[in-house]
Parts: C-alpha cells; structure tokens; sequence
C-alpha cells in the first residue's frame, strides 16, 4: 500500500509540464527499497535506458512502485553491479549482505525523472533545464532523506557533490567526508567524484576503508 508522500512522487507531473518531451518516462521514488539502510548511495538522476530495457515496469502507480522497491530482487541495470566493489571486504562482513550490497545499501537519485534529448540524456540539456529539474525534485529528496535518517551518504559524480555542497558552509574537495545539517538532519556525506569504471585500487579501498570507519 502506498503512503501519500510515495504517490506524491509517482503522480508528479512538474517536469513533464515543465520541460515537454525531455521528459518521456514516470518517476523514479528509489531503485530497491532504501528504508533503514544506514548507507544510502546518491546519484543524479535515473538513467531512461532503465525503462528502454525493460528493467522499470511502465503500468499503472502500484505496479511501478511495486517494480521499483523490488528492484535488486531480480535482474538489474548493470550500472549498479560496477557499484557493488564499494561495499566488498571488511564493509561487506560489517553490513552482513549475502547475495548483493543492495540487501543492505540503499540508492537513491536527487531527480526523481529520467531525461532524454535526442540521443543525450543529462549531458544534453541545457543549465536551465537542468536547474528546473532539480529545484522539481529536490524536495522529494530531501524528505526521503529525513524519513530514512541514513548514517552516511555516498555522494557519487560531480554534480550530486556539488548539491550537497550547497547546503554546506564549505567547500568540499573530491575523496573527502563532511558532516552536514539538513533540515536538522545530521548526515556524515562521501564525495566522491564519478570516475571511469572499473575504479581503481586505490579509490576502492578509500571508499571501503572510509566507510568501515565510519560504520
């Protein structure tokens, strides 16, 4: 059953009225069901290949909710397998997951739509367009976060750092941890700028060695 706050999101029309057929595809409230994870890793915005391969149900709001809580639970994008060697080693024997990290990491984007322009989809909008996007969604995100109250954040690619540097006193610098304050919500956040994948050694073991402290 769905509460009001997850069928705000999945009826959410603002970009598509915005930004016309940018926009081609629903919402995207979570990939997997991100509550009680104490690690939510955050992104920009779903990637509309999601839905062109079949992996997001495109039916009614319960079904596409449904699809999208369960999402680790059967086959998913490869983009999340390339993001599982974060939570491997001393992380994994720490958080305790079998199968996949996704039993015990939550995802999460800041935009809740996948955009499409031409054959681009973020790269491909303009600053302006980009901008209506996030002051659409940004909202829905921050009030996930609050219900969710995860202990640390993964910041993951450039643009998702700079948001929450933006709620920040301070400069960030990339492979660095900061405390921040939102909306009264401590959340102890790791930047970390999207790099060509597979990462490297020495990135993993930052991420894994950062996170085992922090857990």
């Amino acid at each position: 059953m769905l509460n009001e706050f997850e069928k705000i999101i999945h009826n959410c029309e603002k970009c598509k009225q915005s930004l016309g057929e940018i926009i081609q595809f629903f919402p995207v409230i979570s990939f997997g069901n991100p509550n009680e994870k104490k690690i939510i890793v955050v992104g920009l915005n779903p990637s509309i290949k999601e839905y062109e391969l079949g992996f997001l149900a495109k039916g009614s709001i319960e079904e596409r909710h449904k699809n999208q809580i369960s999402y680790f639970e059967t086959a998913y994008y490869e983009f999340f397998c390339k993001l599982a060697p974060f939570f491997m080693g001393k992380v994994k024997e720490k958080l305790g997951w079998m199968k996949s990290p996704w039993e015990k990491v939550g995802y999460l984007d800041i935009v809740k739509c996948p955009t499409r322009y031409e054959r681009k989809q973020w790269s491909g909008l303009t600053q302006i367009q980009k901008k209506v996007l996030v002051t659409n969604c940004e909202n829905y995100f921050i009030e996930q976060l609050l219900q969710i109250k995860p202990k640390i954040i993964l910041a993951y690619g450039s643009s998702v750092c700079k948001w929450f540097e933006s709620k920040m006193k301070s400069k960030y610098s990339p492979k660095t941890t900061s405390m921040i304050n939102l909306n009264g919500l401590n959340l102890r956040v790791i930047f970390l700028h999207q790099s060509q994948i597979p990462f490297s050694l020495n990135e993993l073991k930052w991420v894994q060695d950062t996170i085992d402290t922090l857990l």
